[in-house]
Order: structure tokens, then C-alpha cells, then sequence
């Protein structure tokens, strides 16, 4: 199914109960909308099985592109989703280019996409953007897999996840990943988010602009498997944009549970389970960190060694595995 319109005011809606698919030797849409001019929203209402098979370059899903301003993009999906292409394949995508032109996805199907590079659901845009999932989503690439992914620039990010992430592939893997560039951004996961690659990332955030804080809260499990598998990485790059991760949940990586990299602090508030393969429970680079934890860290710490607090609180467990670093290089 395809719907595209040119001029400004041009709004598409689709409601789609029919299973659809589409096959292409180059490329494969089962649903795809296109709006060019301004004030020219996009809305689609999914509770079919859509399929979207490519022996060419893409297979999508759903696939929606807004260019104006105040173009907004809603995708409400109940039904199942596969995507299988030879380069890309992607469950769901939905990029805006427009000023005011938010993305907002409510997924509750399960989503399947296999393909060389491959992510279950993916957004771009400017404007803020909202995830929510609790569906299966599955993603197997042949070099790279994301389960859910959105970049923004100049605006916010939130992704919640109740469902069941899978990625896997031999290079890179990651459950979900959020970038933003001067804009915050918070993922909440309650759900189960597992990968598998040489590289592979339970969730991974990135704040790459001033006034871009990351807050990440989990209360479900993250496992990351691999050769450096990070259950939780998060970077923040500038100032005015420190890093909050509240664990009530079960976090392990192979190489690291909680990884974080920033110029601004980091806080972990740990009341679950962080443990690492490596026994690298949580390591921290950059600006001052501090640890509060009445959980179970299971394996060493590595701190910024620049005003560091760790507290071990009533009721907390701290196993210690090999050797601690905590302010100025104090060996624990």
C-alpha cells in the first residue's frame, strides 16, 4: 500500500485490518506514506500481518517520510510485522525533516527483521520522538542489528519498553539506542532486552549536545552477550548533559554491567542485580560519579577517580570480584 501527497495540508491516514505483502527485487514496502508539503500529517492504524520481502537493497514494514513543517507522524501497529531484504530490512521507519513534526509509535505486534543490517524499529527526526513498545521485536542481522532505535536533533527522545527485545549479528548488536543531540533523552525498559554480538549493547544512549542529560531506568532485564557485551552504556559528551541510571532490574554484560562515559556526572541508583561476565560490574570515565546502592553488585568498580561517592546502603550488597578503583586510584 502506498499513499503520497505534494502539497501543503496533504494529510494521510491509514487504517489497514487486511494482511499485506509485498515482494520487490530491489525494494519491498508492505505500508509506505509520504507527505512533502507543510501541515501534512501522517497517521496509520495497523492490526493486519504485514510482510515485506527484498532481494534487492530494503524491506520495510511500515515506512512513512514527512519533509514539512508541523507534519507529525503517528504509527499504531496491533499486528505482525516481517521484514526480510538483502541490505536493509527494517520493521518499522519513520523519519520527519520538518520543524514541529514529532514521531509517536505505539507498538504491540510482534516484529520480526532479518537482513545485513537490520533494526526492528527506527526513527529520525528533529522533533521530539516517543517509542512504546510491548511487543516481541526481533532483530537478526549478518553484520548489525538494533531492536529499537531513534536520533534526534534538537529535540527529546523517550522509548518504553514492556516487550521482548532480540538482536543479534557478529559485529554490533543493540537492544535499544538513542541519540540525541541537544535534546533529552530517557529510555524505561520493564521488559526483557537481550543481545549478541562481538560488539553488543543491552541499551545504549548517547547525548552528544549541550542540555542532552540521559535517564535510563530499568526495572526489567538487560543482558548483553558477545566479546564486549555492555548490558547498559551510556555517553554524554558536553556540558549540561549528565547521566542518570536507576536499576531496580536484573543488568549483566559480558564485559561490563553499567559502562558510562561523561563530562557532566553520572548517578546510578542500584536496587536489583548488576553483575559482569568480566566481573567489570560498573565503570565509569569522565566527570564525578556517584553509586547508591542497596542492591547486589556483583564484581569490581572502576570509578572517574575525580570526587567519586559510592554508599553502600542499608539492605545493599557489594561482592567484590579482583580490584575496585574509587576516587584518586584507591585500590579495594
Amino acid at each position: 500500500m502506498n499513499a503520497y501527497t505534494q502539497d501543503d495540508n496533504g494529510a494521510i491516514t491509514i487504517t489497514e485490518n487486511a494482511a499485506i505483502t509485498a515482494t520487490g527485487t530491489a525494494a519491498a514496502y508492505g505500508i509506505y506514506a509520504k507527505t512533502n508539503g507543510n501541515n501534512s500529517k501522517i497517521s496509520i492504524t495497523n492490526a493486519s500481518h504485514v510482510t515485506a520481502t527484498s532481494n534487492g537493497i530494503n524491506a520495510t514494514g511500515i515506512n512513512t517520510y514527512t519533509y514539512g513543517d508541523n507534519s507529525l507522524t503517528s504509527i499504531n501497529d496491533k499486528g505482525d510485522i516481517t521484514a526480510n531484504g538483502l541490505v536493509y530490512a527494517y520493521g518499522i521507519y519513520s523519519r520527519t525533516r520538518g520543524s514541529n513534526s514529532p514521531i509517536t509509535i505505539n507498538n504491540r505486534g510482534n516484529i520480526t527483521a532479518e537482513s545485513y543490517l537490520v533494526a526492528g524499529i527506527i526513527t529520525i527526526g528533529g522533533s521530539p520522538i516517543s517509542i512504546t513498545n510491548s511487543g516481541d521485536v526481533t532483530s537478526t542481522g549478518t553484520t548489525a542489528a538494533d531492536g529499537i532505535g531513534a536520533r534526534v536533533l534538537g529535540s527529546t527522545i523517550e522509548i518504553v519498553n514492556s516487550g521482548t527485545i532480540t538482536a543479534s549479528a557478529p559485529i554490533q548488536a543493540r537492544g535499544i539506542v538513542a541519540y540525541g543531540f541537544g535534546g533529552a533523552v530517557t529510555i524505561r525498559n520493564s521488559g526483557r532486552v537481550t543481545t549478541n554480538g562481538h560488539y553488543s549493547y543491552g541499551i545504549y544512549a548517547y547525548g552528544g549536545g549541550p542540555n542532552a542529560p540521559l535517564t535510563i531506568v530499568n526495572s526489567g532485564t538487560v543482558k548483553a552477550r558477545g566479546h564486549y557485551g555492555f548490558g547498559i552504556y551510556a555517553g554524554t559528551y558536553v556540558a549540561k548533559s549528565g547521566t542518570t541510571i536507576i536499576n531496580s532490574g536484573n543488568v549483566c554484560g559480558s564485559y561490563a554491567g553499567i559502562y558510562t562515559v561523561g563530562y557532566n556526572g553520572t548517578t546510578i541508583i542500584n536496587t536489583g542485580n548488576v553483575s559482569a561476565g568480566s566481573q567489570r560490574a560498573i565503570s565509569v570515565l569522565g566527570a564525578p560519579a556517584k553509586i547508591y546502592n542497596s542492591g547486589h553488585i556483583t564484581g569490581f568498580v572502576d570509578l572517574s577517580y575525580q570526587g567519586d561517592t559510592f554508599i553502600n546502603q542499608a539492605g545493599g550488597v557489594f561482592e567484590a570480584k579482583l580490584t575496585s578503583y574509587f576516587e584518586t586510584r584507591t585500590r579495594v
